[in-house]
């Protein structure tokens, strides 16, 4: 697949690439080529070249909201640091690894599978996609929510980590888990990870506990029943920590004393054999010309977080 090279696709030219590589070596534009080019649709091919020449890959990320191209990015870094720090990333295998934050508790997952792009410049770019989804997949929504919410861990307010919190479930909202999900094999907590890729679990605590910074108690009730009917096991899990922890009383902790998990989960939870609700896009925000760099409040809180 061709696309223009200028200053709207191009994250630093050439001569801006190599003055990193030389003089600026821990700065990951130096690292790589990156291209943000605008699809059919609307949306962002963000993809590296370079890589592959030193034993690495070339990787892409396909259907890529404007108005997540810092998200882009910074994944996209993290990524090619794996690989410069000896990682191997190769086709049809999985990754784990901590990408977005040095404070973020649990690992990012995700797989890499063979674009089809045949041109001499593409052939061989490993896509990322979700954990264990295949090639037509496309954006990885739980990649990039879970980019998010550990860039939220960050924010200095709780103002700021409730909007990512927020961006992040708009990204993707969770899926509903069975029964025996949030219950590790020892019958304690199931690892984070994997319920952080199932249900944006953090997005829901995370978003519940900077409202409570701002006591907004019961605005945070009403955003943690959505995680209690996405995972009730957790959610059984979670209220004996913190009815324990000595947290002070309030209207929030008194919720989750007095909650009916399994009425929540009846009220809230789709019925058996119904079919999952449509993955919603992301909304794309502001306007913007070709390979301009569209404005959105999103993408400076991912820059100040």
């Amino acid at each position: 697949m061709q696309h223009p090279l200028n200053g709207g696709v191009r994250l630093v030219s050439p001569m801006a690439r190599l003055f990193y590589s030389v003089f600026g070596r821990t700065n990951p534009r130096g690292w790589a080529d990156y291209h943000c080019a605008p699809e059919r649709r609307g949306t962002l091919w963000v993809h590296c070249h370079g890589p592959a020449k030193r034993g690495g890959a070339n990787l892409e990320f396909v259907g890529v909201p404007k108005e997540l191209r810092a998200a882009a990015l910074q994944l996209m870094f993290a990524l090619v640091a794996q690989m410069r720090g000896g990682r191997k990333l190769r086709a049809d295998e999985d990754f784990a690894a901590p990408l977005s934050s040095r404070q973020q508790s649990f690992m990012q997952i995700g797989t890499l599978r063979v674009a089809a792009w045949s041109d001499r410049h593409h052939k061989g770019m490993l896509r990322v996609v979700d954990y264990g989804e295949p090639l037509q997949s496309g954006f990885p929504f739980r990649l990039f929510g879970s980019h998010i919410v550990a860039r939220a861990m960050c924010a200095d307010t709780p103002e700021r980590k409730a909007a990512l919190c927020r961006r992040s479930l708009e990204i993707f909202a969770g899926d509903f888990t069975d029964p025996g999900d949030g219950i590790g094999a020892d019958g304690g907590d199931a690892d984070l990870t994997e319920l952080q890729n199932k249900c944006n679990i953090l997005a829901y605590t995370g978003l519940a506990d900077a409202l409570c910074e701002q006591n907004r108690h019961n605005d945070a009730c009403g955003i943690i029943v959505d995680a209690i009917a996405r995972c009730p096991a957790w959610a059984r899990g979670y209220r004996d920590r913190l009815l324990t922890s000595g947290e002070p009383e309030n209207q929030y902790t008194r919720f989750w004393r007095d909650a009916d998990i399994a009425d929540i989960v009846l009220r809230r939870r789709p019925a058996e054999g119904a079919a999952p609700a449509a993955r919603p896009a992301p909304a794309a925000r502001g306007g913007a010309g070709f390979g301009n760099r569209p404005k959105d409040p999103y993408d400076e809180l991912l820059r100040r977080g």
